[in-house]
């Protein structure tokens, strides 16, 4: 797959061929990291290739009616986020922040052999070095931290891995003093599905299942 940034003045003034570079050390199998540079005719960069990353869309695992249909249970959620925490240590590691690892921007890959397997993808967006990262999904946010670092990366993976596990994003349900599309204020609030007075629909799963 070959990534173009739209703006490539952008791109050299940013440095982003050497991000590239950095990142593409990045090896593991659940990481969908550039392998090198793209550049024009004359030699400019003007974007990177990776491999073709294959998989689900990680919202369709948080569904009933996707887990049902796919055979997807309990273990094979517990396998899928624990996989997902050892690409988020890998990441830490080697010195990057995610920054906006969003449900969006992971894949599922369905093994019945050997178990569900995650690809991170955005790669380039990630913060290493000298790139910083100034943007996330509020509903990912960490909202009591005053920079990105890797406490927010876990706040953010502790968000997308309960989805997961239970169907619900933590901050959503019906609670008395809030409206539905004030996730941000409850997250703020720490107005979570713990809170007393919860409303949850039927569809969410029990909790028990968060191990």
């Amino acid at each position: 797959v070959i990534k173009i940034y739209s703006d490539r003045k952008k791109m050299i003034r940013d440095g982003m061929e050497d991000k590239i570079r950095i990142l593409s050390s990045f090896k593991h199998k659940f990481i969908i990291s550039p392998d090198d540079v793209v550049t024009d005719s004359q030699g400019d960069p003007i974007g990177f290739y990776m491999p073709l990353a294959e998989g689900e869309p990680l919202p369709r695992v948080f569904t009933n009616d996707f887990r049902k249909r796919e055979g997807f249970n309990d273990d094979d959620a517990a396998t899928l986020v624990d996989r997902m925490r050892e690409t988020v240590q890998f990441a830490h590691g080697k010195g990057a922040v995610l920054v906006d690892a969003n449900e969006m921007n992971w894949l599922a890959k369905l093994n019945k052999k050997n178990g569900p397997e995650p690809r991170v993808i955005d790669v380039d967006s990630w913060a290493v070095g000298r790139w910083g990262a100034k943007v996330i999904m509020p509903s990912i946010r960490d909202w009591q931290a005053k920079e990105f670092n890797q406490l927010t990366d876990w706040f953010a993976w502790g968000i997308v891995t309960f989805q997961i596990y239970s169907g619900i994003h933590p901050f959503k349900g019906k609670l008395d003093g809030y409206k539905p599309n004030e996730v941000e204020r409850r997250m703020k609030d720490n107005a979570s599905v713990f809170s007393k007075n919860i409303r949850l629909s039927s569809a969410v799963r029990d909790f028990s299942a968060v191990p």
